[in-house]
């Protein structure tokens, strides 16, 4: 009877042509649903998306510190 072997001399499990398969399926499906969802996100807008954030934060804020 052979004792299991310790964790450190296990060999990791081999990458099979199915799981490749999986995830350049998934990958593809991941990039098609962007491409076709985000029709009205561009790079610029980030900048627009901080600084309303930050004119949001800096007026919820100042209705907190107005209420104490």
């Amino acid at each position: 009877m052979q004792l299991p072997l310790p964790a450190s001399q296990r060999k990791p499990p081999a990458v099979t042509r199915l799981d490749v398969g999986l995830l350049a399926l998934l990958a593809a499906l991941i990039f098609f649903l962007v491409a076709t969802t985000a029709n009205g996100l561009f790079p610029s807008d980030l900048g627009s998306w901080v600084g309303e954030s930050l004119t949001l934060a800096g007026r919820l804020g100042g209705r907190r510190n107005a209420s104490l």
